[in-house]
């Protein structure tokens, strides 16, 4: 779920630039190095993760400016994954169980974010222009879980008790850790513009989370999550 739209900022201006922004994001949470308890990931799916955005640029010098802006957008992630031994804490018919699953799970996260970057803008000419800086943001509303399939689950322990997870309805479980979802996140922004025509453009933008997307004390997910989204977006500059 991710950002759009950006500021081109002349340096030859000092008025404080306007720009609006719609945009689609495609990303993910994700741990920085891929534990081994996931052997696979076996789909990817696009959900409707529209962004939009209100910025302002001022100019301070003859390349440089200063850009803050508002982002609303929503940000998901559809996965299939295999897994191994991977911990976790699933609720099959009315019994909940902790343990380590070993077969396949469907993740799905959805959230509605709003964001406030901070960043600095540099002017490559007349078309382009990057800028970079910290973002702060606040999800609005969440959801974390997924369905858990076609496997095992050793409770307690990777040698306890071995429980059949089937693939129907009935026998397959489920988890939901939407409580457990860090309200207020933080981390860095890239972006780059492209202007081809005098009031319309177009901005690539990364987000790269460097805090938790669950809260830190929450274990049941061994790995620490952190949300990456980069969205493509067209923009207006008034």
């Amino acid at each position: 779920m991710l950002l759009l739209g950006g500021i081109q900022a002349r340096g030859q201006s000092d008025s404080i630039q306007l720009q609006l922004g719609v945009g689609y994001a495609v990303g993910g949470t994700t741990p920085l190095s891929m534990p081994q308890s996931i052997q696979s990931v076996d789909a990817f799916h696009l959900a409707l993760s529209p962004t939009v955005c209100a910025g302002a640029a001022l100019p301070i010098g003859n390349h440089w400016s200063l850009y803050a802006g508002l982002r609303a957008a929503r940000k998901t992630m559809d996965v299939e994954v295999t897994t191994q031994g991977y911990h976790m804490a699933i609720v099959q018919g009315d019994n909940s169980i902790e343990g380590y699953f070993t077969g396949h799970v469907h993740q799905e996260v959805d959230l509605w974010a709003l964001s406030l970057p901070v960043q600095a803008c540099y002017n490559l000419g007349q078309k382009w222009s990057v800028r970079m800086g910290p973002y702060l943001s606040a999800v609005v509303k969440g959801r974390f879980g997924g369905v858990a399939s076609d496997g095992y689950l050793r409770q307690g322990t990777p040698a306890g008790p071995r429980i059949t997870i089937g693939d129907t309805e009935e026998t397959q479980a489920s988890y939901d850790f939407s409580n457990e979802l860090n309200h207020l996140q933080w981390g860095i922004a890239l972006s780059a513009d492209y202007t081809p025509w005098p009031h319309i453009g177009i901005n690539a933008h990364v987000e790269w989370g460097l805090s938790s997307l669950l809260h830190n004390d929450f274990h049941t997910v061994e790995q620490t999550l952190y949300p990456i989204y980069a969205t493509l977006s067209l923009f207006y500059r008034l």
